[in-house]
């Protein structure tokens, strides 16, 4: 999820930023902000999926920021020092409240949640891919899994013998695809869920096509929560 973090306090970005990082690799940090104006013209511009946003901002407040945005087509996760804004948090449509100093376990549910409703909104689509020739349209759905190297990724592709090379990274990939069926269970290695036979607890995914796919230690509680393990 491309998400951009709105806090005036640099201690306070800096311990989110390194949260975030550790404990919820599914989010793509975008853009940081420190004003409510700024935010405003960050949010606008790059439209991301999930803003992470205090509640005091100088002069401004978060809400203040979500009142001059014209079109709110993100998640937003309060943070604040505070605990009497969560009802007009909910108001305002809020995914959810976080007080600070922020409870690594209380961040990471609150992103999982991002995640699950986030990907009930996308549906599996074409995209576009460059390839040598110009560029090709391929269906997610008929996606088994991509692996990286360098600045080159691979998609390996449903009754296709070789894998299609594409000149871009595996973030770049992993941001165009509907991420209710396609995970990142390690910095080199993208799996859709439909082709996944089962899961082993040495840490590896079995595909259908019988690759065995790594998933990174750090990734395996939310991999599991993905795929509907409580």
């Amino acid at each position: 999820m491309k998400a951009i973090i709105v806090e005036d306090e640099k201690t306070g970005l800096d311990n989110l930023i390194i949260k975030l990082t550790n404990k919820c690799p599914v989010v793509d940090i975008i853009d940081t902000c420190s004003t409510g104006e700024e935010a405003i013209q960050k949010i606008a511009a790059q439209q991301p999926d999930l803003v992470f946003l205090d509640v005091n901002l100088g002069s401004m407040t978060g809400f203040d920021v979500l009142a001059r945005l014209q079109h709110i087509n993100f998640k937003v996760i309060f943070t604040t020092a505070y605990d009497n804004y969560a009802i007009k948090a909910i108001k305002n449509n809020a995914l959810d409240y976080l007080i600070k100093p922020i409870d690594e376990d209380e961040l990471k549910e609150a992103v999982q949640k991002a995640w699950r409703i986030l990907g009930e909104q996308v549906v599996s689509k074409q995209i576009a891919v460059p390839v040598e020739q110009g560029i090709r349209m391929i269906s997610s759905d008929d996606i088994i899994w991509c692996d990286a190297n360098d600045n080159s990724c691979f998609i390996h592709l449903n009754n296709v013998k070789e894998p299609l090379k594409i000149p871009r990274s595996l973030n770049d990939l992993f941001l165009k695809l509907p991420h209710q069926m396609f995970f990142r269970t390690h910095r080199s290695h993208v799996v859709n869920k439909t082709y996944i036979d089962h899961y082993s607890r040495d840490g590896f995914v079995a595909m259908k096509n019988k690759k065995m796919v790594s998933v990174a230690r750090n990734n395996k509680d939310e991999f599991l929560s993905w795929l509907g393990v409580e």
